[in-house]
């Protein structure tokens, strides 16, 4: 992601779903000093999961997580975006 990201010289991120946060903090690397990256996640406990490790990361300013439906976050249309991330949890079809 953060190839992806430095790649397609993005500012502005939407990522849907962070998990751990990884990959928020790799793509966030790769942005500008000013770029910003919005992660929208459903699952109110991994903010406070991923709080300490984003407040640690260099980066960690330009992830603006919000927790919610998209509808009823905080969220403000961002303008053109190079990059947009989806992480699902895809149940497997394999048994």
């Amino acid at each position: 992601m953060k190839t992806l990201v430095a790649l397609t010289g993005a500012r502005r991120v939407l990522e849907v779903g962070m998990f751990t946060a990884y990959c928020s903090m790799a793509m966030a690397e790769a942005l500008p000093p000013d770029g910003h990256l919005v992660t929208l996640e459903l699952e109110p406990h991994l903010l406070q999961f991923v709080q300490p490790a984003l407040r640690r990361s260099p980066h960690g300013h330009k992830i603006n997580v919000q927790i919610g439906e998209y509808e009823k976050t905080s969220c403000t249309p961002m303008g053109t975006v190079r990059v947009v991330v989806v992480l699902d949890d895809i149940p497997s079809t394999t048994e």
